[in-house]
Formats: structure tokens, C-alpha cells, sequence
């Protein structure tokens, strides 16, 4: 068998006497082909890094005109994730995009809300919806998202979700919306990567491959959310306070054991592991180990000597412990919750310290942190779990005991942090080339084979390539 020329690293290309169709534009994003509605949904609320948002985006807007093959069928249309603006209905050429992004960067990039609403430019996407054709929403933001009523998600409605986030914060609510992540320390840096080649060429528009193309990847792992392979940053937050007992704490120290072996905190294959801080308090706050990556048996010795302090619970100084070591242990793309293995209430419980603990409370959501309270077995009163509730926003994050705590906690990180998506490492291809084939088929089938490759290799370049091709001889 004749071999030619390379087309694709490690993807070769039997000759064939029939060349394949030329691409409408090789140098633009997904070799020229795309044939899909695009809803870009871009935050216009003022940097909470007080980056230049209208720079970067004048850049992203310059890449897109460039890199989308406008003439192929794609067409985009822009809203403003906040307020859902429509910019524009659907352009499907450079100009008309040129035009319609030039009028999203006229606009006032001056409100300073904390948040956004997702609902209301979930309406407008769902306006812009076609039967006949597939559609692809990027979020572009740097704010954490409300949480919208799951009947409401746009994925249900066949809407592929992914997000560019452009900030070293783990924001609020994109695991639970999105499909697909990109995150950035910098609106500036997030422009000068330009993600969005690897946003729309994630999935394939490709033609539908000829019945004999087979395409066989190397196996993976199970890719069922599970602890081992989420990446979270946890810290676990001991009550020694007088009401907490030392056969109490004991317990606490023997369920954050069992809690933590389930995550993977060295040895990660992608090299990125969990990690781990660990925060004492009683009247007052005892840092006993910062965030960072440490082994299972490190984790289990220092837990180990916590004992009885005796004193009152502070409850809203080891919150602010808490979000300061998150503050302070760098950028990641990791979940992050705080574990407080707490008996009771905050104390003192004032007018101004409960405005205080709801103002801290806010400020961990805002940084995508989840805050879980355990009991100590005899369970919480009533009141005591209205107190805590308003504290992590939902009330069924308020254990009762260790032993809820230990399935339900860890299901619901689970949910809140889905295990990020497997990238494949290797791709095995075979296709035939026997004599009962047309040409046509042959080429429609090789080509089928080098866009899915093309695709892998765009969303991750160390991807390595095989190409089989068989016969009835062999």
C-alpha cells in the first residue's frame, strides 16, 4: 500500500484516485468546516479584578472574525449574559460579525453586580432555537452564575453549554451549567490563549461517516463521577469548643479520616491532586495545616492531634480563616468547599455578628465555595439548623451526624464538582479499503477519519494516532 504525505501528526492517509473536497477555509477553526447556530453570551459587568474586559474582548473579537469559517453554514448571534441583551440575531458572515461585535463593545461596561441570572439570556437562547439546527452557547465571564431550576437548563433542550471564565476564582454555579470549562487567570491572558478554536471544534459537524469506518479509542477509565477523580480543595474545620467533647472529637477525627482517603491526594495521573487544609477553633482560630497537596498519612497525623480545647464556638472567625487560606493558596480550577465538623451555633450570635457571618458566607460563595455543616451525633434542634442553613444557603447541607454526612456529603460534592472530562490520549482509526468500495467511499471514510482526528488533536495536541486499514486479504 502506497503511503502519502503526512496530513495530521501520526495520521497517514492511503493514496486514492479520487482527491478529497477542498475545505471552504483550511486556516480557520475546525479545518474549515462548521455548520451550527453560535450564541455567544458575554458578561459586560465591571472586572472584579478590575482587568480591561473591553480590550480583551475587542482582541477575541478580532480572532473570532479570522478563525470562524463564516460561509460554511455557522451562524452567531450575541447577547449579554447580563440583562440578556440581544446585540444581534444571527450573522453569518465576517462583516456582519465585525459589525455586531463593534456594537457589544459600545456598550457600558460600568454595573458592579455581584452576580448574574443566567434565566433571563437563557430565554433569549431558547428564542433562537432551530429544529434542524445543532446550537452552542459560550458563557464569557468573570462573575459567579445563579443557581437556575434544573427544568430550565438549555442542555435539556439539545444546546451544547461550554464557558470561558477568565479569573484565577473558582466561581459559583459554571460546573452546574456547563458542559465544557476553560478558565484563565486574566481577561488579557484568556485573549492571547484564544480558547474558542477548541470550544467549537469539540464536537464534530463532520458529514456522517460511510458504514465501514470504524474508529476504536484506547480504553479509559470508568467515566462516572466519582471522589478519586474530582479536584477539589476541602478544608475541614474542627469544633474543639466546650460543648465539643473529647470522645466527640474523636469522632470528628475518625470521619475527616474516612471523608478524605476518598480523593486522590498523590499520585494523580494528571499530576493534579487534591488538596487539603485543616482549621481548629474554638473562641479562638488555630491554622493547623494551609492548603496544599499533602499524602493521606499527613493528613491523618495532624488530625490526630486535635483534642478538646474547651472555650466558645467562633464560628465566624474560622469562616474568615477559611476564606483567607483560599485567598492565599493560588489560582485553581479545583472545587472548593469548607467542612465544619461543628455541635451547635455560632457564638456570639449578635444583630452585627450574624450580619457579619451572612457577609463572609457571601463573599466564600462569590469564590465558589461550598460550606458544609456535621453534627455531633445527638444532632441539631431546630433552630440551630435554621442557623446553619442560612449560613451554606441550602439545607440539605446540614448533617445531623458523621454517618449521613459520610454518603450524602460526599454525593453532593460530587454533584456540585463533576469529575472534570477524560482527554484522550490515544486513538486507534481502521477503516477499509477493499475492492468493493467506491472510491468516493474510501475518501468519504478517510475523510471522516482525519476531521475526528483533527477534533481530538485540537483539544489536546500531545494525542497520539494509529491508522489501520484492512481488506479481505488482510
Amino acid at each position: 500500500l502506497e503511503v502519502c504525505a503526512a496530513v495530521h501528526p501520526d495520521v497517514y492517509i492511503p493514496c486514492t484516485t479520487q482527491a478529497p473536497p477542498a475545505t471552504a477555509n483550511p486556516a480557520s477553526y475546525c479545518n474549515g468546516f462548521l455548520n451550527r447556530d453560535i450564541v455567544l453570551l458575554v458578561d459586560t459587568l465591571v472586572s472584579p479584578m478590575k482587568d480591561d474586559k473591553q480590550a480583551a474582548l475587542k482582541q477575541v473579537g478580532a480572532a473570532l472574525t479570522t478563525g470562524i469559517p463564516f460561509g460554511t453554514g455557522v451562524r452567531v448571534a450575541i447577547v449579554t449574559l447580563n440583562g440578556a441583551v440581544k446585540v444581534s440575531d444571527f450573522v453569518s458572515d465576517a462583516a456582519s460579525f465585525t459589525t455586531a461585535w463593534a456594537k457589544l463593545l459600545a456598550l457600558p461596561f460600568t454595573d458592579t453586580a455581584a452576580s448574574i441570572d443566567v434565566q433571563p439570556a437563557y430565554e433569549v437562547v431558547k428564542s433562537l432555537l432551530s429544529q434542524q439546527i445543532p446550537m452552542e452557547a459560550i458563557i464569557i465571564s468573570d462573575h459567579p452564575l445563579g443557581a437556575i431550576d434544573p427544568v430550565n437548563d438549555i442542555r435539556l433542550k439539545g444546546v451544547f453549554v461550554s464557558a470561558v471564565v477568565p479569573t484565577n476564582v473558582n466561581l459559583f454555579g459554571y460546573d452546574k451549567l456547563t458542559t465544557v470549562k476553560k478558565a484563565y487567570p486574566t481577561w488579557n491572558a484568556m485573549a492571547i490563549v484564544n480558547p474558542f478554536s477548541t470550544l467549537l471544534c469539540q464536537y464534530s459537524d463532520a458529514p456522517a461517516p460511510a458504514p465501514k469506518a470504524l474508529l476504536v479509542q484506547s480504553a479509559q477509565a470508568a467515566t462516572d463521577d466519582n471522589p478519586k477523580c474530582q479536584k477539589l480543595d476541602i478544608i475541614v474545620v474542627f469544633d474543639t469548643s466546650q460543648s465539643v467533647v473529647e470522645p466527640f472529637i474523636k469522632k470528628y477525627v475518625d470521619f475527616s479520616k474516612k471523608f478524605i482517603a476518598q480523593y486522590t491526594l498523590s499520585g494523580a495521573v494528571d499530576g493534579d491532586n487534591s488538596r487539603t487544609g485543616i482549621i481548629s477553633f474554638s473562641s479562638d482560630v488555630s491554622i493547623v495545616r494551609n492548603l496544599g497537596e499533602r499524602s493521606l498519612d499527613d493528613f491523618n497525623a495532624a488530625v490526630d492531634g486535635i483534642h478538646y480545647t474547651g472555650g466558645t464556638s467562633n464560628t465566624l472567625a474560622a469562616m474568615k480563616a477559611g476564606r483567607d487560606m483560599f485567598k492565599n493558596s493560588g489560582g485553581t480550577t479545583h472545587g472548593r468547599t469548607m467542612v465544619f465538623l461543628s455541635d451547635g451555633q455560632p457564638y456570639p450570635l449578635t444583630p452585627d455578628t450574624w450580619t457579619e457571618i451572612i457577609s463572609v458566607g457571601s463573599e466564600l460563595k462569590q469564590m465558589g465555595v461550598d460550606i458544609f455543616f456535621v453534627g455531633d451525633d445527638n444532632g441539631y434542634d431546630s433552630d440551630t439548623r435554621t442557623v446553619l442553613s442560612n449560613i451554606t444557603g441550602n439545607t440539605n447541607w446540614v448533617f445531623n451526624t458523621t454517618s449521613d454526612a459520610m454518603v450524602n456529603l460526599t454525593a453532593d460534592l460530587v454533584v456540585e464538582f463533576p469529575c472534570p472530562p477524560l482527554i484522550c490520549e490515544m486513538a486507534y482509526y481502521a477503516v477499509e479499503l477493499s475492492e468493493i468500495l467506491s472510491e468516493q467511499a474510501k475518501v468519504q471514510s478517510l475523510n471522516f477519519i482525519l476531521q475526528t482526528a483533527q477534533n481530538v488533536y485540537t483539544a489536546k495536541n500531545t494525542t497520539q494516532f494509529q491508522l489501520m486499514v484492512y481488506n479481505d486479504m488482510q
